[in-house]
């Protein structure tokens, strides 16, 4: 992490030294923009799913709070696990870092998508400035972080590898040479992901046995209004904690598919390959997720 600020004053440095390289042949910009577009419906759709899970927390601890009687620090989010266990539970910081992910990983797709165009001044230094933002607030996130220190690591060698590309005579090449530097980096936050994915998954499952589980404690032996009545609310917990369960198997598969799109983009600017099918599944799997929330709401 002691790199990470010379890599974010390279990143500065890019903003303002990119507009010296020169064009040269034409480079196909839909691919990028599709790229771009695509990674940012991603971190769109990881934004609700994470918001979800924070309202499932806060439900759990509705139905679990702290003994006695309700005090500010009653509804503090501890988890007790099927064994019993006290476990702190507060998701919230830990979602808030992996949407930091996210963004910086879709600021960096921008930033491909702003110099991969010819009149591309403007939005480059717009996506530069972006990009700084996203890597400083992840590393904000996670200075006691192992994994967070990992993944803002990889990101600050991509845009190491970004401000070495602005010293390139031509687009075509710098593209080329900080994409293939970033893939690393582009695999290794997207593993992030898809492994605390599981570890999530594994959380709303724990809440949503403590909410049944509470519930069971509550709930009246005769029937009654009240029965009912809590019977309807947790019936929309359980809804709520399936459909979560299946925003992030759906999550996975489109964030997985970032980075065979990112390898394949840099190995066109080689070939000018009419056909990307790898990018044409990112496409597809960001649109079943977008639908998936449409229809949500």
């Amino acid at each position: 992490m002691r790199s990470l600020g010379r890599y974010i004053r390279l990143l500065a440095w890019l903003a303002l030294g990119l507009p010296l390289v020169a064009a040269c042949a034409a480079i196909p910009t839909g691919r990028f923009d599709a790229l771009s577009a695509a990674s940012r419906s991603v971190l769109d759709s990881s934004s609700a799913t994470y918001s979800r899970i924070e309202g499932l927390q806060r439900n759990y601890m509705v139905f679990n709070p702290a003994e006695g009687r309700l005090t500010p620090e009653s509804f503090k989010a501890v988890v007790v696990d099927d064994q019993g266990r006290k476990l702190d539970f507060d998701l919230r910081p830990r979602l808030r870092f992996r949407e930091s992910v996210l963004e910086a990983l879709s600021n960096y797709t921008d930033v491909l998508q702003a110099f991969a165009k010819k009149d591309y001044q403007g939005d480059l230094d717009e996506a530069s400035q972006n990009l700084y933002a996203s890597v400083s607030d992840l590393a904000a996130r996670a200075p006691d972080n192992p994994a967070g220190q990992k993944a803002a690591g990889l990101l600050a060698a991509a845009v190491n590898e970004l401000g070495r590309a602005a010293l390139e005579r031509t687009r075509r090449r710098a593209l080329r040479r900080a994409m293939e530097a970033a893939q690393p980096g582009v695999e290794g936050v997207v593993d992030l992901i898809v492994a605390d994915n599981v570890l999530i998954v594994q959380a709303v499952r724990t809440m949503q046995n403590g909410i049944l589980r509470s519930a069971n404690g509550l709930r009246p032996t005769a029937p009654s209004l009240g029965r009912v009545q809590l019977d309807e609310r947790v019936s929309r917990l359980v809804d709520e904690s399936s459909e979560i369960l299946a925003s992030l198997d759906a999550l996975s598969r489109a964030v997985k598919a970032i980075p065979r799109a990112h390898a394949e983009i840099r190995e066109s600017l080689d070939d000018d390959r009419p056909s990307l099918a790898q990018l044409q599944s990112l496409i597809a799997e960001a649109k079943r997720l977008s639908q998936f929330y449409g229809s949500l709401k």
